[in-house]
């Protein structure tokens, strides 16, 4: 303070604030819905800022780096969740969900390389299985290959029905999905640690999600990632007020989210010993700890029930069956995913290498020690390309101490909390740190990098929080010691108002979405109604349903979109960046102005087809076309459906 009385504008500020917050605070139903209303206000921003044409410098900065975006997101973070009431919420909400729009909107209008997306919108690799089969079950098919993993592929065929099959839609509400539990997540940290606490933890976790969850993806990390993140917040809501109610429901959502993503298992464990330990002074942890399991054990049911329900009987795939590479890796010494595919190419996924996998730990137990401290040492060396930092990605030099301060952060907060188990939230700390840690081996970073702990990820950026929380803490008793000032107590918590459950019920709607919603498509869907079509002797008939927001139509580098429309209409040069480092490069040359493509499925046989179509033959949008084409003669992208349309008919159309 510099001693000058306040002046006139900022006290009718401070009362015109107050007043406002009287008002949007009231219980009753006005209150409620005059709160209700304002919730247009951040999402409306988000649809904004992904509609926008935004500056290059602010859209690569967004997606590769930590300044000046995230680092600004963080101080008006860290204002937001200072100011309490409704206001402040919607405040940090509009922050939130601007900074994940972003990346989003940096991937649809400054195209760059993605592994699993061609052209910053169609989903290739995993990403394309795991819409092919959301897709096919929006027609009554059951799951293939995504049967492993069926509750993101439900998810997404749901968020599909509901709209229209817009893919760009799609990908926008899974990154506002993940966005909102974000911030449900920092308003805990808030309640325990403060305002700073939140703003760090929303940074860190946007972080690992703009680059290992899935962003702009239509990969399984997004549902894992954020079911994770709601269970956590639960979790610290629970060991906070010692709530069982708060701790089962996270332990279910968590549990959810690691079967949606498998990942960190041995975190679970950990967790019912944790809350058990926290009711040991009211005898109630036998209690306690059985209750935890069977929230588990109920979850994990819920969740094999619906999988099994969706998945085909006939499909080879099972659950998990895709561990079994990883296991054999780990029983080798560490190998990696594929030296199963390279000691034994013929062995079927599943049964037959787990089998493979336990007669390798047979002949050399030793292999399974020295695979564990190799991936042990890929996660924690801070030199390794996989170190639990290595998320925290920029193009300046200041990336390295930065990743550095991040793993000093954890320690701290990990030593903090061996020295004070008997508080319920460090406990919880504590057990879902070494819980996480025991699962590195068995999911290792080198097989499918950091993305494998998408619904863990909360256990690092509380670990960073906590480790900040102690330095904040330490400093503020050497300045009260040196300057001899009196410590002053919290407020008593008993006075605040109850706080709403708010990430305890996204989360279980979102998990309820994910498990209700496919079998509900399911019994909804009927296989479309196809007419017979005759092509020529040198041409093969498919049926493919085209919609909105689906595809890329391409055109000459001269033209230039701009905003959303970006992501649909792409250069020849733009496409050729990422279509020419992928399996289907051989035919680059071919993807050429005037043509659409298509990522998409043959209706009548259910084969995968990447379908190239001369645009002016799509005049109506969503529809079902017959088309007449060929293979690519490229034969490796002709194993990855490429095809060429040389006729094709709206099928309301007379056909020939």
């Amino acid at each position: 303070m510099d001693g000058r009385p306040p002046t006139q504008g900022s006290v009718k500020g401070r009362s015109l604030l107050r007043a406002a917050t009287v008002v949007f605070d009231r219980p009753s139903w006005g209150g409620v819905a005059l709160r209700a209303t304002t919730l247009a206000i951040p999402f409306g921003l988000f649809a904004l800022l992904l509609n926008s044409v935004l500056p290059p410098s602010i859209l690569v900065a967004s997606r590769q780096s930590l300044t000046p975006v995230v680092a600004l997101a963080v101080v008006l973070l860290a204002c937001c969740h200072s100011w309490r009431g409704w206001i402040g919420k919607i405040a940090g909400l509009s922050v939130t969900l601007a900074l994940f729009a972003l990346p989003l909107a940096a991937l649809w209008q400054d195209v760059a390389f993605q592994g699993n997306v061609i052209g910053a919108l169609l989903p290739f690799s995993d990403a394309s299985g795991y819409y092919y089969d959301a897709r096919r079950l929006l027609d009554g098919h059951l799951l293939g290959w995504t049967a492993r993993r069926p509750l993101f592929v439900g998810l997404l065929s749901t968020l599909l029905a509901l709209t229209g099959q817009n893919l760009q839609i799609c990908l926008a509400v899974m990154v506002a999905i993940n966005a909102v539990a974000c911030f449900l997540f920092a308003r805990e940290l808030r309640e325990s640690h403060g305002a700073v606490a939140a703003a760090v933890g929303t940074a860190v976790l946007f972080l690992f999600y703009r680059i290992e969850g899935g962003l702009g993806t239509t990969l399984t990390e997004n549902l894992g990632f954020a079911l994770g993140v709601c269970g956590f917040a639960a979790l610290l809501r629970g060991a906070r007020d010692l709530d069982a109610k708060s701790l089962f429901v996270g332990l279910g959502l968590l549990t959810v989210g690691l079967i949606s993503r498998a990942g960190a298992f041995f975190v679970l464990p950990a967790l019912v010993l944790a809350v058990g330990w926290m009711f040991r002074e009211k005898r109630r942890a036998l209690w306690m700890g059985g209750g935890a399991i069977a929230a588990i054990l109920f979850a994990a049911i819920l969740a094999a029930g619906v999988g099994r329900r969706l998945a085909d009987p006939a499909s080879e795939q099972t659950a998990f069956s895709n561990f079994s590479y990883s296991l054999y890796g780990l029983a080798v010494g560490g190998k990696g995913w594929g030296q199963a595919l390279q000691d034994h190419p013929t062995a079927k996924e599943g049964a037959e290498v787990y089998a493979l996998a336990y007669r390798a730990f047979l002949d050399r137990p030793f292999g399974l020690v020295e695979g564990s401290l190799k991936m042990w040492r890929e996660y924690l060396a801070p030199t390794r390309p996989y170190h639990a930092f290595a998320f925290v990605r920029s193009t300046a030099t200041y990336r390295r101490p930065i990743q550095l301060a991040c793993f000093v952060l954890s320690a701290i907060a990990l030593l903090a909390s061996l020295y004070r188990t008997r508080r319920p939230l460090f406990a919880l700390i504590l057990a879902a740190s070494v819980g996480h840690l025991a699962s590195i081996p068995f999911v290792p970073p080198i097989d499918a990098g950091l993305r494998v702990y998408a619904a863990t990820m909360p256990i690092l950026a509380t670990l960073i929080v906590l480790g900040l929380d102690v330095v904040f803490q330490m400093i503020g008793r050497a300045y009260r010691a040196v300057w001899r000032l009196p410590v002053v107590p919290p407020p008593p918590s008993h006075l605040e108002r109850p706080r709403p459950r708010a990430a305890e019920l996204f989360g279980a709607a979102l998990a309820a979405v994910a498990l209700a919603g496919p079998l509900v498509v399911l019994s909804l869907s009927r296989p479309p109604r196809l007419v017979d079509l005759k092509c020529d002797a040198a041409t093969i008939p498919i049926y493919v349903r085209v919609s909105n927001g689906s595809l890329l139509r391409i055109r000459d580098d001269s033209h230039r979109s701009d905003g959303r429309s970006a992501a649909i209409e792409i250069g020849e040069s733009q496409l050729a960046l990422t279509a020419g480092r992928v399996e289907i490069g051989g035919d680059a040359s071919h993807f050429t102005d005037g043509n659409t493509m298509f990522n998409g499925y043959d209706l009548k046989s259910g084969r995968y087809v990447w379908l190239v179509v001369p645009t002016d033959r799509l005049r109506k949008l969503p529809a079902v076309y017959a088309i007449c084409g060929h293979d690519s003669t490229d034969e490796r992208s002709k194993n990855y459906g490429v095809f060429y349309a040389e006729s094709v008919w709206y099928t309301a159309e007379p056909k020939p």
